[in-house]
């Protein structure tokens, strides 16, 4: 959407639609060396924008990666407890087995933190 600027030295509004229609402007009214300085200061402000966006992507990227991970450390852990239960529910228990178990669970768990 156009904003309307106005040029007090001359006395008339103007309605640029984009960048470069000021830096057109700018140019007319300013001179080239000024267009110039303005469009490198546009130029540094849209590489900040663009590398902002990159690193915002990046760590939504690691975000997830995380999430997947944490998902199947969670789903491994689901399986090493219903190992146990299903040993408890013998009517002999393998404390030994169930050692095991609880040590590769906590192996688990020391991986995700």
């Amino acid at each position: 959407m156009p904003h309307v600027l106005t040029l007090k030295t001359l006395g008339m509004n103007i309605a640029p639609l984009e960048s470069k229609d000021i830096l057109e402007y700018v140019d007319l009214y300013m001179g080239y060396d000024a267009r110039n300085f303005i469009a490198e200061i546009i130029d540094e402000a849209d590489f900040a924008k663009q590398v902002a966006k990159e690193q915002v992507e990046s760590d939504l990227d690691d975000y997830k990666n995380s999430l997947d991970s944490n998902r199947s450390a969670f789903q491994e852990i689901l399986h090493q407890v219903s190992i146990i239960e299903t040993l408890l529910l013998k009517t002999r228990t393998d404390k030994q087995k169930i050692s095991k178990i609880i040590n590769d669970i906590e192996k688990i768990i020391s991986n995700q933190i």
